[in-house]
């Protein structure tokens, strides 16, 4: 009997990881129109996993929050500048399939959709954090996983 609670006690215990990252960005809604301008690759990177709990604490209660300049070097890369008026923010973000694919930023107004794109089917979602030179601070943050077969 104790086998079979344990059992069940993992179940839920999965089950509550597995539902997380859904309440962590919210997926974009159909009806949100108007022109997309691509935010370049070189503006972004993501967060290396020995750094996520650090920048998903930071990020415990909004979907970005504003960064120093110096934050760059704190998430690991200690080079990276932002280009220009741009300033610095940790954005959440899900993906799926991470070994084949990569982010995507793009501006939808003044929505900012966090993209990622893989190869093959959609499998487990998972949280993840990017450190991104944004010329203006997103009204809404929303996340869009896709993937090619």
């Amino acid at each position: 009997m104790k086998y079979l609670a344990a059992i069940a006690g993992s179940m839920l215990s999965l089950a509550a990881i597995a539902a997380e990252p859904s309440a962590w960005l919210q997926a974009a809604p159909a009806n949100l129109g108007g022109a997309t301008e691509k935010i370049p690759d070189s503006s972004f990177f993501e967060v290396p996993v020995s750094l996520l709990d650090a920048a998903t604490s930071e990020l415990r209660d909004k979907a970005f929050v504003r960064q120093y300049a110096q934050g760059a070097a704190h998430f690991g890369h200690e080079d990276f500048a932002c280009p220009g008026k741009s300033r610095p923010y940790l954005v959440r973000a899900l993906y799926s399939n991470g070994g084949t694919g990569g982010f995507v930023l793009s501006w939808i107004g003044d929505s900012l959709i966090v993209g990622h794109v893989s190869l093959g089917p959609q499998g487990t979602v998972l949280k993840s954090a990017l450190f991104a030179c944004l010329t203006k601070e997103p009204a809404q943050v929303y996340s869009s996983i896709s993937g090619a077969m």
